[in-house]
């Protein structure tokens, strides 16, 4: 039985990516898909299907050409993006990652050798002041007596005033030490409290909202009943369909894996639960440029969810007008 193979339009139906898109991949990068026969139209092997989807995948996450081709020479052993020196360019970049990785972990290692030495030193330094601190208030009567601490104080020849001054130049030293060691530990932190969080870019509104499925196929949020939607649409489809007290609030947080913006019922009376939803959203580009928000993470009523039911939460109070 003759092996199955694809033309451009074949690949095209297999995967969701247009014929134009998938003659643009082969442009950008020459000898990606297999060829299986030269003849017309031209026919290639099972796999350019799979390689199809991978570069379309790989755009879509925001990576640039270059890097999607070292991806694509990672992921199929047939590709080359130029003849003869391609696995060796491969090797010296991963050589010189490699090395800048050493250097940098050494340098982190260094640091971190000083740090250690340096507290151990101050512990060290802590401890004996600590322990003339003690025989000092031990002599003075303030803690039991203890001939061994009686002893180093009378080797001081200390009157009870020199005494006292003694304690105090010990006490402020300590007050200070801690001081010092206590702001360069919680420097940093304090800097990171008081940055600013980062705006919200209220441009990422209007942009369509779309969401993998399983397959990794992008669909857009509104489904088929109301097709492409922005964040700003789904504001009005729901003050539309929920009037006060039972509006949602629209409201934007942001945190380390990216912004978060959520709807939720905040005006109803106590005696009523209110319904949430949030969505962890980030800005891509199609293989065409056009700029599209991407829902990542999707949570109804706190609980974290698959990014489609969003569709299905869209549709069920959109058909209840």
């Amino acid at each position: 039985m003759a092996e199955t193979t694809f033309t451009h339009k074949d690949i095209s139906r297999k995967t969701g990516v247009s014929e134009t898109t998938i003659k643009s991949y082969r442009r950008k990068f020459p000898g990606c898909f297999p060829v299986a026969s030269q003849g017309k139209p031209i026919r290639f092997a099972p796999e350019a299907a799979a390689v199809a989807l991978r570069i379309r995948d790989l755009f879509a996450s925001g990576m640039s050409v270059e890097e999607i081709s070292l991806r694509l020479e990672d992921d199929f052993e047939w590709f080359s993006r130029e003849k003869g020196s391609s696995e060796d360019r491969k090797d010296s970049e991963r050589n010189g990652l490699r090395s800048e990785l050493n250097r940098n972990v050494a340098a982190a290692l260094g640091s971190m050798t000083k740090s250690l030495v340096s507290l151990h030193q101050q512990q060290k330094s802590i401890l004996e002041y600590m322990k003339r601190l003690e025989y000092m208030l031990a002599d003075l009567g303030l803690k039991g007596f203890d001939a061994e601490k009686a002893e180093y104080m009378r080797k001081e020849n200390l009157s009870c005033e020199e005494f006292f001054s003694k304690i105090m130049q010990e006490l402020l030293f300590l007050k200070s030490f801690f001081s010092i060691s206590e702001k360069k530990q919680r420097e940093p932190v304090f800097r990171q409290a008081e940055a600013d969080p980062p705006e919200f870019p209220r441009r990422l509104l209007s942009l369509p909202l779309v969401m993998r499925n399983e397959e990794g196929v992008y669909l857009n949020a509104g489904g088929r009943s109301h097709g492409t939607l922005s964040i700003n649409d789904l504001k009005a489809l729901l003050l539309q369909n929920f009037p006060f007290p039972k509006n949602f609030t629209l409201a934007w947080e942001y945190e380390i894996e990216g912004w978060w913006v959520s709807f939720s019922q905040k005006d109803l009376p106590p005696s009523l639960e209110g319904e949430s939803i949030s969505l962890q959203v980030d800005e891509i580009s199609s293989a065409r440029g056009t700029k599209l928000l991407e829902v990542r993470l999707y949570r109804h009523n706190n609980s974290l969810r698959p990014v489609t039911e969003l569709i299905g939460f869209i549709t069920d109070f959109s058909g209840n007008q």
